[in-house]
């Protein structure tokens, strides 16, 4: 046997052998190569399920195109009461009151008014551009005299009550404010500023009761012109998430607004009587006093995203 594999025959049949072992042990090992692919193929798929995700207020603002200081158009309403100057008037009046030949007298000057506005604004960003109407009513400047003719008591009004229409283009620069400890904080602090045209009118109204000789009248007379006006305001917005789009502010500014020349639209004339008498003014004649409409201003507003 050692012969038979120690001659040249025997080193053949090793080399032989050899070489199958090595064909076998190739074969065996694709063999279990191709078993292990096909389990790995044949396995069932790994179910992978996504985590909801949940979109805060500021989210579903950002996705529809706003965000907490606005986006698109905007429909603002705008109430509140202004400080008005009427410096002029007033002091007029006070004089006036001060030189009557009356005992009983009175002088209520004007310096409050109510306001109203509506703005309609284009939202870019931080900035929100448009126009804006308003109405501004004052409370009426008053000089009351009581006396007493012929045992009967008479009262004489004088009222000054002034009005204006401000129609103005301008802008709001809105900063949200952020809080780390709340999710869906949507506050911003905000400045504005407007300026256009104010359409004025100016009501004297002049009241007699009881008088002896002519009884219970009242005469009138109305005054119109305008100027150049503008706005300049700060205030706090709260954005309401819930109702995606409303938001509420407080606004607090100051107004410019002054009325140099007022005339008179038609022919007003009167009566004499033993109280003051309203001036017989004529068409176009000017009012004696300018108005003057400025000063500080207090809104609260509300107002739509679309």
């Amino acid at each position: 046997m050692r012969r038979a594999l120690t001659g040249r025959n025997g080193k053949l049949t090793v080399l032989v052998f050899a070489v199958l072992l090595e064909l076998i042990f190739t074969a065996g090992s694709a063999a279990y190569d191709t078993h292990e692919l096909t389990a790995v193929n044949n396995a069932p798929a790994a179910v992978i399920t996504p985590e909801p995700v949940t979109l805060t207020a500021e989210s579903r603002r950002i996705v529809s195109g706003k965000t907490a200081i606005g986006g698109g158009l905007s429909l603002e309403v705008s109430a509140g009461w202004q400080y008005v100057m009427m410096n002029g008037l007033n002091f007029y009046l006070f004089n006036y009151n001060k030189s009557a030949p009356f005992s009983d007298k009175k002088f209520t000057p004007a310096n409050s008014a109510f306001i109203a506005e509506v703005a309609f604004n284009y939202n870019s960003g931080h900035v929100h551009l448009g126009p804006k109407i308003g109405l501004l009513n004052c409370e009426s400047a008053v000089v009351h005299f009581s006396t007493t003719f012929m045992g009967m008591p008479t009262e004489y009004d004088y009222a000054f009550a002034a009005s204006m229409i401000p129609l103005e283009v301008g802008f709001e620069y809105d900063l949200p404010l952020t809080n780390p400890a709340v999710q869906d904080w949507n506050y911003s602090v905000f400045f504005s500023a407007y300026s256009g045209y104010g359409w004025g009118c100016m009501n004297v109204k002049y009241y007699v009761v009881n008088d002896p000789t002519y009884g219970n009248y009242d005469r009138y007379a109305n005054f119109y012109g305008g100027g150049v006006c503008a706005d300049f305001d700060i205030g706090v917005k709260y954005a309401d998430a819930k109702d995606q789009g409303l938001y509420f502010s407080l606004t607090a500014g100051y107004r410019y607004a002054d009325l140099p020349v007022m005339k008179a639209d038609k022919d007003y004339v009167t009566v004499t009587t033993r109280g003051p008498t309203l001036a017989a003014w004529r068409k176009g004649s000017t009012f004696f006093e300018d108005t003057d409409l400025r000063g500080m201003r207090l809104a609260f507003d509300a107002g739509i995203l679309f």
